[in-house]
């Protein structure tokens, strides 16, 4: 047998192999590699029935089912990692960008729009949302309630140095556009944490390299910021210093977009942990709307206000910290738009304050949505 006729059988015994582990695998239960952590559940084996519409649903169900559990399915997504990264080098794949000095950066969302300043809004959109943000605003206000709207930026805006050149934007942004048109347009009062952020990295790194979010030191002082404009209407307690923490900091497997690569465990991450000096009084209190992420933090201090919350994932790590400024705060994982009862949680609440914390890149996809109180 000559060189090429063995290279051609080695390609084919490789590919049919490559088909066939899979199935055999599935069949016999023959993988026993470690599961990849994920932030999701695998799909289930769909329920068989004889109704019309579970068996016109059954060929969708499973190949989602099949998708996320055939078998050796880990081992072929670490090793398209270890493919395509160490080997060929890549730096664009699964929405993720690699960027410089161990930087990772979200591609999906339009994200990168925002970085290179291609994000632009007219003036009729920016009216429009104006308007929205001005009517929440007034209805809160006629009730003696106030009304905070704050901006999470995101990583790039922060930390674009890290982006590759041909990334990198010098021009005006969509939210720049949007800061200013509401700053002047309207009396909402909003706060942009990109001043604070840019300041303070010079002296700690704010957010995660392997992850779309801010750390625990960006959280803090997001925390910080915003209790400082609250306090400003709003009466409660300082917030508190890093001095009040014991700073732990060791190193985990990579965030979230190094899971989107298949890469976390080849990727570490120094995470950082603040444990405060003085117990918490804040207690979690469940709710009864069927949504894990919706839930209450209440303590036995009624000299201190009350709030509501509407927030994405970013508000995550600010919530232990800003919870101890409030008797009763209820937390929404979701953003104030026409689905939202606001009248009868506002009733229930009796809240000094609503707070609505949105990232920088759903804006352009969530702001739309958004309506004033019935």
């Amino acid at each position: 047998m000559n060189y090429r006729t063995y290279r051609n059988a080695t390609i084919i015994a490789i590919f049919a192999v490559s088909l066939i582990a899979p199935l055999a695998a599935t069949v016999f239960k023959l993988d026993r590699s470690p599961a990849l952590q994920e932030n999701r559940e695998h799909a289930k084996f769909p329920v068989v029935s004889f109704e019309k519409a579970a068996l016109k649903r059954f060929p969708h169900d499973f190949y989602n089912y099949f998708k996320d559990n055939f078998g050796f399915r880990d081992v072929f997504i670490r090793l398209n990692f270890l493919i395509r990264r160490r080997l060929l080098r890549e730096t664009e794949f699964n929405e993720v960008l690699f960027g410089e000095n161990g930087w990772l950066f979200f591609l999906g969302e339009h994200e990168m729009d925002d970085a290179r300043g291609i994000t632009h809004y007219s003036d009729d959109t920016l009216a429009m949302w104006t308007a929205s943000l001005e009517r929440k605003r007034q209805w809160l206000a006629a009730r003696g309630i106030r009304y905070l709207f704050v901006i999470a930026p995101n990583k790039e805006t922060i930390y674009g140095e890290n982006l590759p050149s041909y990334y990198r934007s010098v021009a005006i942004t969509g939210l720049d556009e949007f800061v200013d048109y509401v700053g002047t347009h309207s009396r909402v009062e909003m706060l942009d944490l990109r001043p604070a952020l840019l300041a303070a990295k010079k002296n700690e790194r704010l957010y995660k390299k392997t992850d779309t979010h801010w750390n625990r030191y960006g959280a803090f002082l997001a925390y910080q910021e915003i209790v400082k404009a609250m306090s400003r209407g709003v009466s409660s307690k300082p917030a508190s210093a890093l001095s009040d923490f014991t700073i732990e900091k060791r190193y985990e497997k990579g965030g979230d977009l190094a899971l989107l690569v298949g890469g976390s465990e080849f990727i570490t991450e120094e995470e950082i942990n603040l444990i405060p000096h003085k117990k918490r009084l804040a207690c979690r209190v469940e709710m009864n709307t069927g949504d894990p992420r919706t839930y209450a933090m209440r303590q036995e201090n009624k000299k201190l206000p009350k709030a509501i919350v509407f927030r994405d994932s970013f508000f995550d790590e600010i919530i232990p910290y800003i919870s101890e400024h409030f008797q009763h705060v209820q937390y929404y994982r979701k953003h104030w738009d026409q689905s939202v009862p606001i009248a009868s949680i506002v009733a229930e609440v009796r809240p000094d304050i609503v707070i609505e914390e949105f990232a920088e890149r759903r804006i352009k996809m969530d702001m739309g949505s958004f309506s004033p109180p019935d």
